[in-house]
């Protein structure tokens, strides 16, 4: 009864609290839950109960954050176990055999610290991951900005070109309708002018050559 009401009530107060605390209270629930583990462990044997291990499982569930993190569920496992063990002697009045509770202790540590370097690795790995998809998405914002840099560039070098060309078309038209009508002239002069004054002649010849 009290694991379900410890579930539904953990359940329903990150259902409904306000963005801002959301993390803050994620992150409680996730201290508590050793703590709460170990009702579980003490029904099942107190000192003497396997289920003491329960608690790396918290730490297990930080390999795909990092390795700091690990290590801190870590020393919260110990810290509820130790509670439990505290609550034996206190309450039940027990004695513990602090020789294979010291064991027990070392084996929790020995593993929360070797999950915690796995999780280093991983940690590594997204890092290099992040990182390539960090380059690769730079990489690709340069090639977009450098390709609307070239289709910019090639506009204006079509604008350019096709200005060239109407310039040129439109200097040829005005050159070009003056000097026909030279041309027109200066042949029609040559051929009025035929056995006239040799000097005239050779200056609309020139006019024509020109």
């Amino acid at each position: 009864a009290a694991f379900v009401a410890y579930s539904l009530g953990s359940w329903l107060v990150t259902l409904v609290a306000p963005d801002a605390y959301l993390s803050v209270m994620a992150r409680a629930f996730l201290i508590l839950d050793p703590f709460l583990w170990m009702i579980a462990v003490y029904m099942s044997g107190g000192e003497k109960s396997w289920l003491f291990t329960v608690v790396l499982a918290r730490v297990a569930d930080q390999l795909n954050t990092n390795r700091r993190k690990a290590l801190a569920f870590t020393g919260v496992g110990v810290l509820a176990y130790l509670s439990l063990l505290a609550y034996v002697m206190l309450a039940d009045g027990r004695s513990i055999d602090w020789s294979e509770q010291l064991g027990r202790i070392a084996f929790l540590v020995g593993v929360g610290v070797y999950l915690s370097m796995t999780a280093g690795a991983a940690e590594r790995l997204r890092d290099q991951l992040a990182d390539a998809v960090r380059t690769a998405r730079d990489s690709i914002r340069q090639l977009q900005a450098q390709s609307l840099e070239l289709l910019d560039a090639r506009t204006r070098a079509e604008a350019a070109s096709h200005a060239k060309t109407q310039f040129l078309a439109n200097i040829s038209h005005e050159f070009r309708t003056p000097l026909n009508a030279i041309i027109g002239y200066a042949e029609l002069l040559d051929e009025e002018t035929q056995g006239e004054d040799e000097k005239r002649r050779e200056d609309i010849e020139h006019i024509n050559r020109s």
